[in-house]
């Protein structure tokens, strides 16, 4: 959350992202350590949507979100069915963790990034925060 305070910038925390995401996408890594990585910055986003929704780095956070939804498109998920706990998808279906999150991020983004359960103790102290 200190982007949203303005103690950390955005294009320096898209970097962060970006190299993150860069070293998921190298020829040689680990699956494991692929999905480290995009689900370390997958579990940020919830928290700085908001701050990117009408920000002048909204482009890049874009570039960030499409370059993420390929790389979890790309994923080998053939484990699934050897984890898979229910018989039956019924009432829900069993979705694995890294794509669970991107759909609730994604719900997120069409909602403008709006939420109720996100907890943010500094909304009380903005105005000292901003100045």
């Amino acid at each position: 959350d200190l982007i949203n305070c303005n103690v950390v910038m955005g294009a320096s925390l898209l970097r962060l992202f970006d190299t993150l995401v860069a070293s998921a996408t190298e020829p040689g890594v680990k699956p494991s350590m692929r999905d480290f990585l995009l689900f370390t910055v997958l579990q940020c986003l919830p928290w700085i949507g908001i701050y990117f929704n009408d920000s002048k780095d909204e482009v890049e956070f874009e570039r960030l979100l499409d370059i993420l939804e390929t790389e979890i498109e790309k994923r080998d998920k053939s484990y699934m069915p050897s984890i898979r706990v229910w018989g039956s998808d019924n009432p829900l279906p069993q979705i694995e963790y890294i794509d669970s999150l991107w759909i609730q991020i994604k719900n997120m983004k069409n909602n403008n990034w709006e939420d109720n359960w996100i907890v943010r103790p500094y909304l009380a102290f903005e105005g000292k925060l901003e100045s």
